[in-house]
């Protein structure tokens, strides 16, 4: 009996809502940002923010990918590129797309 319970705790907080920052996921509260991408030449004009979000591992809304940017943005030279990481306590768990230029 005591098996089976530590067999579905695992399953159950593997597939919680994780984000993987590059520092690696907080098991109760993260929150990252990473700076992917970066040219000092371009005068950051515009921002556009794409976010997806992650409940309990179970239900996933939004589009945080660089096609995204290019149909919902006019944003032609990009300056800076981030992706910030939150969750909290693997029952919500957000990551979300930064990118500014012109």
């Amino acid at each position: 009996m005591k098996n089976i319970f530590v067999v579905a705790l695992i399953s159950l907080i593997s597939s919680c809502a994780f984000v993987l920052p590059p520092a690696g996921p907080g098991l109760i509260y993260t929150k990252a940002t990473e700076l992917v991408y970066y040219d000092p030449y371009i005068k950051p004009q515009q921002r556009v923010v794409l976010c997806s979000k992650n409940i309990l591992g179970l239900f996933s809304t939004g589009d945080n990918s660089f096609d995204a940017v290019r149909l919902n943005s006019q944003i032609r030279k990009i300056s800076t590129i981030e992706r910030t990481y939150q969750s909290k306590f693997v029952i919500y768990g957000e990551s979300c797309l930064i990118v500014k230029g012109e």
